[in-house]
């Protein structure tokens, strides 16, 4: 376990964490990777809105993992609640959102180990990826046409500011089956 200087303001925030505690937090950070709470290795404080954010990495995996601790003296938000007369409340009845629909996209497994190694994808379109069928050098991959907009933002950025021709024309051509899988799942 490495640590790494904290920002000048988030050190008395630390200080103030009694040692077994500070353990205890270090040991159980959650790893969007791993799935499951683990140590954090090489980390930083900083302070975040009152309170102190650890920054490191995964002790299994190497990912990037965060741990927001809020103090135990900040003061409670003035939030002043909404009541509305019994009546009013029975007549209500509570609506259910509609899933969003989930389609398919098949790509190779080359192509999804280029957008994890080349791309600045975030954390939850990683583990979508993570988290998808393979069958015969095929990955099918369940998502939001939201969800495949967004990795085809990631791809198209990547795509344009990269200078090798080869490594365009690879990122253009996963482009092109994300859009044609949006476009087919189009109503």
């Amino acid at each position: 376990m490495t640590r790494h200087p904290f920002a000048p303001s988030a050190q008395p925030l630390w200080d103030g964490i009694p040692t077994d505690t500070q353990q205890d937090i270090l040991d159980n950070v959650w790893c969007g990777h791993c799935r499951t709470g683990q140590r954090i290795e090489d980390f930083t404080g900083v302070p975040d809105h009152g309170g102190l954010r650890l920054q490191g990495f995964c002790a299994v995996c190497g990912h990037v993992v965060v741990r927001l601790i809020e103090p135990p003296y900040a003061p409670p938000p003035d939030v002043i609640p909404i009541r509305r007369p019994a009546a009013t409340v029975s007549a209500l009845k509570p609506k259910r959102l509609r899933a969003a629909k989930r389609n398919k996209l098949a790509l190779t497994v080359g192509q999804v180990d280029l957008i994890i190694k080349r791309t600045m994808i975030d954390e939850a379109l990683l583990a979508l990826l993570h988290h998808s069928s393979v069958t015969d050098d095929v990955v099918t991959v369940r998502g939001t046409s939201a969800q495949w907009e967004e990795i085809a933002g990631y791809v198209a950025a990547e795509a344009n500011h990269t200078k090798d021709k080869k490594l365009r024309k690879q990122l253009d051509a996963i482009s092109d089956v994300i859009d044609a899988s949006l476009r087919s799942a189009e109503p």
